[in-house]
């Protein structure tokens, strides 16, 4: 049928296994852009004085939450630049240049983290 034939529907030509390898291929990188977007706005959260509190303010009130919210974060970071490794390398810099701006922490042996 030629491309112009009015009323052509292109679920005609689109098969339902391509369109469904598709959406799987597309969700994908979706899953992925949406964790780097939750992990890039809770850093910038966490280390910056927004609303006049500050880093050291908000890790004190997170108490023993601190050191999971570190390790959780840590284990997103790693697998996000495993994941994206030379595939987009712009993104990898982005969140490597993030995480080295970060000030030294200790967490601390019940969980508390400190800055410095």
């Amino acid at each position: 049928m030629p491309l112009l034939t009015p009323g052509q529907n292109l679920d005609d030509v689109i098969s339902p296994l391509n369109r469904q390898v598709t959406r799987l291929r597309r969700a994908s990188r979706s899953l992925v852009d949406n964790l780097i977007r939750q992990w890039e706005s809770d850093f910038d959260l966490l280390w910056s004085n927004q609303g006049g509190v500050t880093p050291a303010q908000r890790l004190a009130e997170l108490g023993t939450d601190g050191g999971e919210l570190f390790s959780h974060s840590t284990a997103l970071v790693t697998f996000l630049l495993t994941e994206l490794g030379s595939q987009d390398p712009d993104t990898s810099a982005r969140i490597q240049a993030k995480v080295a701006s970060m000030p030294a922490i200790t967490v601390n042996q019940n969980g508390t983290v400190s800055i410095g």
